[in-house]
C-alpha cells in the first residue's frame, strides 16, 4: 500500500491508485519548442490569487484605481503612448511580462510600446473589461482584466494582470503581465 493511499482505494496492476469513476484524467500539456505555457500559467495563478485576498469584500469599487485606467484609455485612444505609459512606475524596477519576454525599466517599456505601436493608426481603439480590483493593503492594488484593441485591419484581444503601488500619492503600475488571446 502506498504512502498516500487510503486503505479502501483500489489499485491497478502497477500498484497505482485507480481513478474513481467520473473523475477525468488530467490533460497533458504539450512539450517542446513553442509550447512554453509559463506566462499563461503565471497569469492564471495571479488572477486566481485575486479572489482570496482580503483587501476587498463584495462589490466595493476603487475609483482611484479605475481613474488611472480611465486616464490610460483616454491617452491610448488619443494616440498618446507617453500619456499611456505615464501611469507606469518610472523606475528600472518596473516589470512588463508577456509571452514575447520580459521588459524591465520604464524607458524600456516605453520603447517597447513605441516599437509595437508606432502610429495612432497602429494603436487603434482600446477598451478594457475589468475584473475585480483588490486592495490587499493601503498602498497596493491588484487588477485583472481583458483588453481589446481595434484597428482598421484587425482586433487584438487578451488578458492582463496589473500590480499597482501607491508611490508619492500616485497609483502606479509596477508589474504588468499581459497575454494575448
Amino acid at each position: 500500500m502506498g504512502r498516500f493511499a487510503a486503505p479502501d482505494q483500489s489499485r491497478d496492476r502497477q500498484g497505482a491508485v485507480k481513478r474513481p469513476a467520473g473523475i477525468p484524467r488530467p490533460i497533458p500539456l504539450p512539450h517542446g519548442r513553442g509550447s512554453d505555457h509559463r506566462p499563461a500559467i503565471a497569469f492564471a495563478l495571479a488572477a486566481a490569487l485575486l479572489v482570496p485576498l482580503g483587501g476587498c469584500s463584495g462589490a466595493v469599487d476603487h475609483p482611484e484605481i479605475r481613474a488611472v485606467l480611465d486616464q490610460q484609455l483616454e491617452a491610448w485612444n488619443d494616440g498618446d503612448i507617453e500619456g499611456f505609459v505615464a501611469h507606469y512606475w518610472k523606475s528600472d524596477e518596473l516589470v512588463f511580462k508577456s509571452p514575447k519576454g520580459e521588459t524591465r525599466g520604464w524607458q524600456a517599456v516605453l520603447q517597447r510600446y513605441r516599437r509595437a505601436y508606432p502610429t495612432p493608426e497602429k494603436m487603434g481603439s482600446l477598451t478594457f473589461d475589468l475584473g475585480e480590483i483588490v486592495r490587499p493593503s493601503d498602498d497596493t492594488a491588484e487588477v485583472a482584466g481583458q483588453y481589446r484593441v481595434r484597428t482598421a485591419n484587425e482586433i487584438q484581444t487578451g488578458r492582463f494582470y496589473l500590480h499597482f503601488r501607491k508611490i508619492n500619492d500616485a497609483w502606479l503600475i509596477v508589474r504588468d503581465y499581459t497575454v494575448g488571446d
